[in-house]
């Protein structure tokens, strides 16, 4: 077939123009055109916003239908994995306490959802005050240009974390989480098992202004792959020691221990007694235990703590 000689020249000047990003297919090239034009007819300023896609289909989709719950805990875990992708990439990579509320505003997605032949399309984007806000700070272009807004940078990782899925050697999986820390790992985790147990196929996009469109394809079995990884890793966990008096050592319920935290206030931690023998320990004791905690997340986005023993030991001068 003759390649049309106006298209081809075409191709060839984008190719040779340093500033031309990357794209995938037409569609995206031509959705990088109107940007562009946009942005030269704004006076250099941005006003599309990024946008992206869920397409969930596989056996746990019929026609393009999908239950509501399921569709809802989706959104909700893939909010969580890029909220907690925003809070590793601003240095925040603990399971400890609560998100600041601020990472939590700068990583908020808005959701338009639409039907797809044989699947089910949700699309989200950033919320565009915050985005342009801190693309543009105080409305202002720098001669740097626009600042890439952590709602992007996030969502980039969020789908790193997923790619993780695809790959064969599962090594690479605990090798490239480690950087980002138990929460994204927790994250993950929560998202994969609900797209395992509910078989479901994820194709995501992701389009920013100026740059080539990201894409991430797993297939309900490779996020089961992915869930059996990071549980045999343990990546969702994080290694606590804690001290306080003993309030409970029944061997029919969980430890109590009695903690003072660095403010003053006392609170009571339950904790799983694991492989550890508590018998010759006594209630109002003074112990040191090490603890392996995991983030366990409630329905409608809540979150709490379940804290399982290693190790316990009188504490120091007792």
């Amino acid at each position: 077939m003759a390649i049309d000689p106006d298209l081809q020249k075409l191709a060839q000047e984008l190719a040779a123009d340093p500033n031309t990003p990357a794209w995938e297919d037409a569609a995206d090239l031509s959705r990088l055109h109107a940007q562009s034009f946009a942005t030269k007819a704004a006076g250099g300023f941005e006003i599309l916003a990024s946008r992206g896609a869920i397409r969930l289909s596989g056996d746990g989709v019929h026609g393009n239908a999908i239950s509501m719950s399921e569709a809802g805990e989706f959104l909700t875990r893939w909010q969580a994995l890029v909220t907690s992708a925003g809070a590793a990439l601003e240095g925040n990579k603990s399971i400890r306490g609560k998100l600041p509320d601020e990472i939590m505003r700068r990583t908020n997605l808005a959701l338009v959802a639409s039907p797809g032949r044989g699947s089910v399309v949700l699309e989200f984007s950033p919320v565009a005050s915050t985005e342009a806000e801190e693309r543009y700070p105080g409305g202002e272009l720098t001669f740097e240009g626009p600042k890439q807004p952590l709602v992007q940078r996030a969502v980039e990782v969020a789908l790193g974390v997923i790619d993780l899925a695809a790959i064969e050697d599962p090594l690479a999986v605990p090798a490239n989480l480690a950087e980002l820390g138990p929460r994204v790992a927790a994250k993950a985790l929560e998202l994969a098992e609900l797209a395992a147990a509910g078989r479901f196929d994820v194709d995501m996009t992701w389009d920013e202004p100026g740059r080539t469109r990201r894409r991430s394809r797993t297939s309900a079995r490779q996020m089961a792959q992915l869930v059996a990884n990071l549980r045999s890793e343990h990546l969702d966990t994080e290694d606590v020691a804690l001290s306080g008096v003993l309030r409970t050592v029944s061997d029919r319920r969980k430890i109590d221990l009695e903690v003072t935290d660095l403010d003053g206030e006392v609170h009571i931690v339950s904790i799983d007694r694991g492989e550890v023998d508590f018998s010759d320990f006594r209630i109002g004791e003074s112990v040191q235990m090490a603890v392996t905690m995991r983030l366990i997340s409630k329905p409608g986005g809540g979150e709490s703590r379940r804290y399982t023993a290693t190790m316990i030991e009188r504490a120091a001068g007792t």
